[in-house]
């Protein structure tokens, strides 16, 4: 189907699969690090028991820690507050690492199901692939 396409439509095909790996890799690489870092959190909990490891564990686990919120940070002001209207107006302008962290927080707490619907409805939307700039013929 693709040979007989026109070449505007084959570019097209091509950017709409090019949109589809980067939002595949984007989401897989958000979920790795959070499953990491969690996996991470709680090895550390459980070394907190062995007197030997308990000092280096909690210094570790603050490090772990902090960087499990900054990855799962929403970066909108009061998020937590908002209410479900509001929350859904502002997950339109958010990127995908900031979608999957703005659900993580959602499910987490107030688990607000239209919240969580628009959140996911704007996850199977893929990104814009920006145009490549052609540089003018001089």
């Amino acid at each position: 189907m693709i040979r007989n396409a026109l070449p505007t439509e084959r570019l097209q095909q091509a950017r709409d699969r090019l949109a589809r790996a980067r939002d595949e890799s984007t989401d897989r690489l958000w979920h790795l690090r959070v499953g990491a870092l969690e996996r991470v959190e709680g090895w550390l909990d459980a070394a907190d028991d062995v007197p030997a490891l308990g000092r280096v564990a909690s210094a570790a686990g603050g490090l772990v820690e902090r960087r499990l919120e900054r990855l799962a940070d929403v970066p909108v002001d009061g998020w937590a507050e908002l209410n479900a209207r509001n929350a859904i107006a502002a997950v339109k302008g958010l990127d995908r690492r900031a979608l999957w962290a703005a659900r993580r927080q959602e499910a987490a707490t107030k688990n607000r199901k239209t919240v969580l619907k628009a959140i996911d409805t704007a996850l199977a939307l893929p990104e814009p692939v920006a145009e490549p700039e052609l540089a003018a013929a001089t």
